[in-house]
């Protein structure tokens, strides 16, 4: 389970957390952000999954360069900032189909 999203220099996002709950509803007018925020989590995830850095801003809503935040006087940000934690189950299964318990449940994912 995703409990905390932080990003910086990622579309609208300037040093924006958010801690997550297991059940959450956004709502909010069209422009503020809502479909952004779920653009972050699915570039994350592609990203955890084994994609390179291209192929995950070439599948990206949107050109590459627009996934850098735009600031008021027409700049972008240079880089983005992207962090996960996460609460996995204790028991998962290995990639040999046999279950083992995990020491540590809470993850943190970070990429710069």
């Amino acid at each position: 389970m995703l409990t905390r999203l932080e990003l910086d220099g990622f579309k609208a996002f300037r040093n924006f957390a958010l801690n997550l709950q297991p059940f959450m509803v956004f709502i909010g007018p069209n422009g503020v952000g809502k479909t952004n925020l779920f653009d972050a989590i699915a570039f994350m995830a592609r990203l955890a999954e084994g994609d390179s850095l291209e192929e995950a801003m070439l599948q990206a809503r949107g050109e590459p360069l627009e996934l850098f935040t735009l600031y008021a006087d027409g700049s972008r940000a240079e880089r983005i900032q992207l962090a996960a934690e996460i609460l996995l189950d204790r028991e998962v299964i290995g990639a040999n189909g046999k279950p083992f318990e995990l020491s540590n449940t809470r993850l943190r994912y970070e990429l710069t």
